[in-house]
Formats: structure tokens, C-alpha cells, sequence
């Protein structure tokens, strides 16, 4: 991915849920913030998370403070968060943030990058009249 690069990193919280446990996550540094598509980047992530640890269901779940791993759900790894969310009550919170379900199912299925990018470039083109915007970068 251009414009970015990942870094593991380990932490401690020192307060709420997994405090005084070491956790791990994963640092974005933004390298060339023109280069830089971070909707592409993050369905990135999303994509080699669902490969990591499979997509899990997680419609039993109803807690406003979601956890996708843990004692709590007995998830064992990604999973989409349930609504209710905002406004909307029965469509997955990621299918309203990204305006649709396709997005959502091109993700679950490991769509290649360049596909997705394409993809979601056409479903922006009503919204978007620069080409800053169009290539997935937002101000």
C-alpha cells in the first residue's frame, strides 16, 4: 500500500477492559499523506484480518460496548459489530458507513485490493467532482 507503513506495537491500558494486560495492535504511520488511501488501506486490514482469524458471526451479541474477542462474546476474532447504530436499526453499522452491503461482502470475500479500489471509486463518482477526493482521500 502506498503512503503507509505498518508497525506492531504492544501496550498496557491502564484503565476499563484489559487493564494492567499487555494487548497488541498494529501503528499506521503515514509515510507520503498524498499517496496515502486510507479507506483502501483499512478495508486492507479488514481483509488480512478476516484471513487471520476467519469472519466470525456475531449476531448473538447485542452489548452497546462491543468486543469482537474476548470472554464476553466467546468470539474468537473479527467480526462485524451489530446494530442497533446511530439511527439505523436493523443494516450492520459498516454497511451504513460505507453506504452499502457490497462494499462489506467484497471484504468478506478477500476482493483484491485494485478491484475494491475500482469498486468503491464508482460508488463515490456521485459524490466526488476532484480527483483528490475520488482517489480515497479525504481532508
Amino acid at each position: 500500500l502506498a503512503g503507509v507503513v505498518f508497525r506492531p506495537v504492544q501496550f498496557e491500558p491502564t484503565f476499563n477492559k484489559y487493564t494492567g494486560q499487555i494487548c497488541n495492535g498494529v501503528f499506521v504511520h503515514v509515510t507520503d499523506r498524498n499517496a496515502f488511501e486510507p479507506v483502501l488501506t483499512y478495508c486492507a486490514i479488514m481483509i488480512e484480518a478476516i484471513k487471520q482469524t476467519g469472519l466470525h458471526d456475531s449476531s448473538h451479541i447485542s452489548s452497546t460496548r462491543f468486543q469482537a474477542t474476548g470472554a464476553e462474546t466467546g468470539l474468537p476474532g473479527f467480526a462485524w459489530k451489530q446494530p442497533p447504530y446511530e439511527y439505523e436499526f436493523e443494516k450492520l453499522p459498516i454497511d451504513v458507513l460505507f453506504g452499502n452491503s457490497s462494499t462489506r461482502r467484497s471484504i468478506e470475500n478477500g476482493i483484491e485490493l485494485e478491484i475494491l479500489r475500482n469498486d468503491i471509486e464508482i460508488d463515490m463518482k456521485p459524490f466526488t467532482s476532484n480527483a483528490k477526493t475520488s482517489k480515497l482521500y479525504f481532508d
